[in-house]
């Protein structure tokens, strides 16, 4: 694991604990961030989905409804981003891009 790399995980911990003060739940948390991250990044980098995009200031994926419906349809597990932010996309996207 590159420095940066673990500066950013030691980071999200620190958030982790600063914010809910979970100190036996790191683990849980950063593996349901990590399964929340893989579902965006599949909306925004799959194959023929070029409609999705990030909002920087909402910090959401943004399409029209339609193709939202579309997706959710065939991909359930995306429902939950439809009018939901995902603050952390930027950070995680720095850790685990490089493994897919």
């Amino acid at each position: 694991m590159g420095s940066r790399r673990r500066c950013y995980v030691s980071c999200l911990y620190g958030r982790l604990a600063q914010c809910w003060n979970f100190s036996c739940r790191y683990e849980s948390r950063i593996k349901t961030w990590k399964n929340d991250w893989a579902i965006v990044y599949d909306i925004l980098k799959g194959k023929d989905n070029s409609s999705f995009g990030w909002d920087e200031h909402k910090q959401m994926v943004v399409t029209e409804d339609a193709v939202w419906n579309s997706y959710i349809s065939s991909y359930k597990e995306a429902d939950q981003f439809k009018h939901n932010s995902f603050p952390y996309y930027d950070q995680l996207t720095s850790i685990y891009a490089k493994d897919r």
